[in-house]
């Protein structure tokens, strides 16, 4: 995979944690609560990648079908 296909989850991570954690009130800072937003923000890590691989993933499969029917029905 690309790193440029990386860059649209970059600009939405770092900013979000940023944010998350200037707004975060001191006295809700249990260690439950950052675990929490930490998964969550793994978690949707993951989702993007694993979503970035079956598109890809499936792009190359319709790409190997459209080469396999070229050479079936040459133009």
């Amino acid at each position: 995979m690309k790193r440029k296909y990386f860059t649209p989850l970059v600009f939405f991570v770092v900013p979000t944690v940023i944010c998350s954690a200037l707004m975060w009130p001191r006295a809700a800072m249990k260690f439950s609560l950052i675990g929490g937003f930490s998964i969550m923000i793994l978690s949707m890590i993951m989702t993007y990648v694993f979503g970035l691989r079956t598109v890809l993933k499936d792009q190359n499969n319709q790409d190997r079908g459209n080469e396999k029917n070229e050479k079936t029905y040459p133009d």
